[in-house]
C-alpha cells in the first residue's frame, strides 16, 4: 500500500498545479485540489492530463477515455507502478503501446491538438 501510495505520488508531481486532469475514481482524491479535476468515470472532458490506474480503468472510464482520443491525441509521459500519465499532445507509439496495454481503442489518425 505505501508502494502504491509513493507511485502514484510521484506521478502527481509532474503534474503542474493549475493543470486540468481526468483520472479514475480512486485516483481522483489526489488531485482534486486542482482547478478542473474530471472522473474518468463520467468524463474526460478535455484535460491537459489523463492519470490512469491501469486495474481501474472500467469499461466506463475506458470509453470515456476514446472518446476524448477520437477528439484529441495525448502521449506518455511516465508510468509508475499500476499508474500511467498522459500528456495532450501528438501520440508516439510508446504511448499508443501504452493505451493499448489497458485495452484502449487508439483511434487510427489521432485528431490535431485545438
Amino acid at each position: 500500500e505505501q508502494k502504491h501510495y509513493a507511485d502514484l505520488k510521484a506521478l502527481v508531481a509532474k503534474i503542474p498545479p493549475r493543470a486540468s486532469v481526468a483520472a479514475t475514481e480512486q485516483e481522483v482524491p489526489h488531485v482534486s485540489n486542482r482547478p478542473n479535476v474530471f472522473t474518468l468515470k463520467i468524463t474526460a472532458g478535455r484535460a491537459e492530463y489523463l492519470l490512469i490506474h491501469r486495474h481501474r480503468l472500467t469499461a466506463e472510464a475506458r470509453q470515456h477515455v476514446e472518446d476524448v482520443l477520437k477528439i484529441q491525441p495525448y502521449d506518455l509521459v511516465a508510468t509508475q507502478g499500476e499508474h500511467v500519465l498522459f500528456r495532450r499532445g501528438k501520440m508516439s507509439d510508446e504511448g499508443k503501446r501504452a493505451f493499448r496495454g489497458m485495452h484502449v481503442t487508439v483511434p487510427p489518425t489521432p485528431a490535431k491538438t485545438p
